[in-house]
């Protein structure tokens, strides 16, 4: 049950958070990006996952849209 959810919330951050990098600091197909990296600490009872990146975060004015169901900042992107 656990892993499940787990698996579909961090595929949804990390495909957010590439997303976000890529609109930010991509102007043609082979510029170099920065890395959204992604640190794991295991505590006594829990584990912690910290997922950062460069993509230009969410404004303060969106921020009660987040968990919304189907909520999206996606625009389209120049190359489609």
């Amino acid at each position: 049950y656990v892993p499940m959810h787990m698996h579909y919330t961090l595929t949804e951050v990390f495909k957010n958070a590439f997303r976000a990098v890529v609109e930010r600091h991509a102007e043609s197909f082979d510029d170099a990006l920065p890395p959204v990296r992604c640190q794991i600490v295991q505590g006594y009872e829990d584990v912690t996952f910290r997922i950062s990146d460069e993509g230009g975060g969410i404004s303060r004015a969106r921020l009660q849209d987040v968990y919304k169901f189907m909520y999206s900042t996606y625009s389209k992107t120049p190359w489609e």
